[in-house]
């Protein structure tokens, strides 16, 4: 990974086994990563803090995963927050606390103590069900528009029971 060394700490969720396992195999060797899967609720914050020497900061806040779709072809919502060493000391720690308090818990592992081969094999039907639901149906990236999906059509109440019926969450159908 280039420039992992300028990470000094970074806390990746793995609720929806979205994370690529190559990435997690790839942090092994790293102990500034930690992954999170959430025991209540899905850990999905999104705060990338840089600092330059002279103390001055700025930090990304937002829905944007740090992947090139996430900055280049999705829409997100991400606010820029930028700080003087002089000015905003206070929020900078605060930032840097919630940070930490997602570095610290009690769920948070290190890339070498996940089963790698249960991650991969729920990552890949992961994958397969985000697929579907983007329109994605073959290794030749054939794809349908919007509208053809038919998940994405139904009224809430149908969406609600077809959720709250499928036993095997497979409902993309």
């Amino acid at each position: 990974m280039k420039y992992v060394e300028k990470i000094e700490k970074a806390a990746v969720g793995i609720d929806f086994y979205q994370t690529d396992p190559i990435f997690i195999l790839n942090c092994v060797k790293h102990k500034q990563f930690k992954f999170i899967k959430s025991n209540n609720g899905v850990f999905h914050p999104k705060i990338y803090l840089f600092t330059k020497s002279n103390g001055d900061w700025s930090a990304i806040v937002g829905s944007a995963n740090f992947t090139n779709g996430a900055f280049r072809t999705n829409d997100e919502a991400v606010v820029l927050l930028e700080g003087k060493s002089d000015t905003s000391k206070d929020f900078l720690h605060d930032i840097i606390n919630k940070i930490d308090d997602y570095w610290n818990y009690d769920t948070a592992k290190r890339a070498a103590n996940i089963d790698i081969e249960i991650y991969s094999y729920r990552h890949s039907r992961s994958k397969n069900h985000i697929d579907r639901a983007a329109g994605i149906f073959d290794e030749k990236n054939h794809s349908r528009e919007i509208h053809e999906i038919q998940i994405l059509n139904l009224k809430w109440d149908q969406y609600f029971l077809k959720i709250k019926n499928d036993s095997n969450n497979s409902m993309i159908q």
